[in-house]
């Protein structure tokens, strides 16, 4: 099975940017991942592609991805957090109910496999029955979100979208 990650801009700042490379090299050290930039693609490593939104991703396929897809596995959500040891960047599993704050630099693992829904995400209240599971997202963003300062998310305006689409067509 073949998944994606993707890296935010922070993460880029910090760890790619001003160093020649063209892909990350991994290794998992007692279930941890772990990401080196490198020059040359070898047999660990796997080519790098930026991102046009900011920040890069990689695709990973191969003999080992069922090892590395379950170093990911983490029970609140699809994110990572990042940070330094040495000239490794090293994970660790975003445990909270949002996303991480966009200025960490954090991951993303995009697999049917993994949860790739927030908790808060999969708390669907006040949802109509008989909806699909769009439908469902979609109720479940917009009874989440927190009225604040500035525009709304991206996420909550297509939450909003397909509610209306949804009143359109019943």
């Amino acid at each position: 099975m073949t998944f994606k990650l993707t890296f935010n801009k922070p993460a880029t700042r910090q760890f790619i940017d001003g160093i020649e490379c063209g892909g990350l090299e991994i290794k998992i050290v007692d279930g941890c991942v772990q990401f080196r930039p490198v020059v040359n693609l070898g047999s660990e490593s796997v080519e790098l592609s930026m991102r046009d939104r900011g920040g890069f991703e990689i695709t990973i396929s191969g003999s080992e991805e069922n090892e590395l897809l379950a170093a990911f596995k983490n029970s609140s959500g699809p994110y990572f957090t990042l940070r330094r040891q040495g000239e490794w960047m090293v994970t660790a599993p975003y445990n909270k109910a949002d996303e991480p704050p966009k200025f960490e630099p954090h991951l993303r693992v995009w697999s049917k496999d993994v949860l790739v829904q927030t908790k808060k995400e999969k708390e669907i209240i006040g949802e109509p029955e008989g909806h699909d599971a769009r439908v469902r997202w979609a109720y479940a963003i917009l009874a989440s979100h927190a009225k604040g300062p500035g525009r709304p998310s991206s996420k909550f305006l297509r939450a909003k979208q397909i509610v209306k689409e949804e009143f359109e067509t019943a």
